[in-house]
């Protein structure tokens, strides 16, 4: 079946549907990873985007049940340049086009995403809409008017709920994360609590908890405001934690301003270096808002620099008992890099058990 994709400036491609039909419309972004689409379709994080793969080849190891980084699919749209339906993977169940049909997305193949992504990395992110029907005016229309979301609290759990028997007890704001990063704790002796975005300072404070960790989401950090107002009375009165959009949270609740990237990093192959070892590691990274460094506070220190375009990858406020990371350290690094995870908890082991 023929499907279309219309960007805001009236571009328009002709691609093949493999996912579901109808029309979507959403954030066109891009991910340069070469591997682990399933992961990557199945990140809250994604939610209200639409995805072009920059790696040709799509599907060759079909769905599994072990690769999964959340229950369902969060992405609105898919875009690659080839689709394979006849996977072969010893552990794989179904195909990626049955998944996206039974999840709801719709996919488009044949596509030239290199055009894509020169496209956003000259103009930046923009809207755009995927269809199955006949193009009619109305689409141009709606497309024009379509505003971006960009707050996403339905994404975290609805209630708490705990995982683990460590003897460190910590005390996790879900705003749309990874069973990655929970099952990474986990396995380092740690009894995570995991909380609604919702949850109040008050609830935190007279949990018992050791520590504080605000996870990684989806959206612009600068539009959840109570959320921020939670963070900013949990300052200076609980070790805090922080990843990814996390980071970019308290670092807003300190005071910084957050600015968004020209097209975001996405992708498994980020270069970052840690000022103080001087070390780098390649880091994966999913995210289009930044902290500006010109911004930060008294007492925040950057920490971790990102060597493609020098924008703050991690920063650490010792007065405070914060840390924070804007990279994903739950994922594999290679051999002899630092493992993130592993020093925090250590540093809350040493400096925070009760």
């Amino acid at each position: 079946m023929k499907a279309t994709i219309i960007l805001e400036d009236k571009t328009m491609l002709t691609g093949c549907s493999f996912g579901a039909q109808g029309t979507v419309f959403g954030e066109l972004v891009f991910n340069t990873s070469m591997s682990g689409y399933q992961n990557i379709v199945s990140d809250p994080a994604y939610s209200g985007q639409i995805l072009a793969m920059t790696y040709p080849e799509m599907g060759v190891y079909g769905i599994n049940k072990e690769d999964f980084e959340n229950k369902h699919a969060h992405i609105r749209g898919f875009i690659c340049k080839k689709y394979n339906p006849f996977y072969s993977n010893f552990m794989a169940e179904t195909s990626l086009g049955e998944y996206f049909k039974k999840n709801n997305v719709v996919a488009v193949e044949g596509i030239d995403t290199r055009s894509l992504v020169k496209k956003i990395r000259e103009y930046g992110a923009m809207s755009c809409l995927i269809t199955t029907e006949e193009i009619n005016e109305e689409m141009f229309n709606s497309l024009k008017n379509y505003k971006l979301q960009t707050y996403f609290p339905e994404i975290s759990t609805k209630k708490k709920y705990v995982l683990g028997e460590g003897k460190i007890k910590l005390a996790f704001i879900d705003y749309g994360t990874n069973d990655d990063i929970l099952n990474k704790l986990v396995g380092l002796g740690v009894t995570v609590e995991v909380y609604p975005s919702s949850v109040s300072a008050d609830e935190i404070l007279n949990s018992g908890n050791t520590a504080l960790f605000l996870s990684n989401g989806a959206g612009d950090p600068r539009e959840y405001k109570n959320e921020l107002e939670t963070i900013k009375k949990l300052i200076g009165k609980i070790p805090i934690y922080a990843m990814s959009f996390g980071c970019a949270l308290v670092g807003l609740a300190l005071g910084a301003t957050v600015e968004k990237l020209q097209h975001g990093h996405r992708g498994s192959n980020h270069p970052v270096i840690n000022l103080e070892t001087e070390t780098v590691t390649l880091t994966v990274q999913n995210h289009a808002y930044v902290l500006d460094k010109k911004t930060l506070t008294d007492g925040m220190k950057v920490t971790y620099l990102n060597l493609n375009d020098s924008s703050v990858e991690g920063f650490e406020c010792s007065k405070l008992n914060i840390k924070a990371v804007q990279f994903l350290p739950e994922k594999i690094v290679p051999e002899g890099s630092e493992d993130v995870f592993a020093s925090w908890v250590a540093d809350m082991e040493n400096n925070y058990a009760r």
